[in-house]
């Protein structure tokens, strides 16, 4: 009788310091997700480059957790950008995420690298809104995608993003 309610009492800790903890946030590997990005961490900017700003922040968009990236640049466009790997096959991909403006507008993009061809979602809203591209990209599959990111224009702007997604679609 004892052991049974040592384990229970084992258990039952169990569960609530997994349920209580709260610093992780595991967000599900959707087939059709080829890149999912909620930046919770430093190490989630690896491999992004350019000229602007890019900064984790304390300013999670509803459901993302408790942080957010956040960018910032001028003139000169893109501000950040990450290359996406090839895929195994063609496809049509969309673009989807959270953008919080903090000044000047801002977007995101999804190309293919080093092509014209792209979508892309544009923001002016100052609170967090959810986007998803009206179109979609089509990528053969020996070609590499990047997303890219642009606050601001001549007049340099900034901007908050989070939940960034890319899915394939039929």
């Amino acid at each position: 009788m004892k052991m049974k309610i040592l384990i229970t009492l084992i258990c039952i800790y169990f569960f609530v310091m997994i349920s209580c903890n709260g610093t992780t946030v595991v967000y599900p590997k959707l087939k059709d997700t080829i890149y999912f990005n909620s930046f919770e961490s430093a190490s989630d900017t690896a491999g992004w480059k350019g000229y602007g700003w890019i900064d984790i922040k304390q300013d999670p968009s509803p459901n993302g957790g408790k942080q957010s990236l956040f960018t910032a640049g001028g003139c000169i466009i893109p501000h950040v950008q990450l290359d996406i790997d090839q895929q195994s096959e063609d496809g049509n991909y969309i673009l989807q995420g959270w953008i919080k403006v903090l000044q000047n507008g801002g977007s995101i993009s999804l190309c293919i690298a080093d092509s014209a061809k792209n979508i892309s979602i544009y923001s002016q809203d100052t609170v967090w809104t959810f986007y998803q591209s009206e179109d979609t990209l089509f990528c053969p599959a020996d070609l590499n995608m990047r997303l890219e990111f642009m606050s601001g224009g001549f007049i340099a702007g900034g901007m908050l993003v989070d939940q960034i997604a890319v899915k394939r679609v039929n």
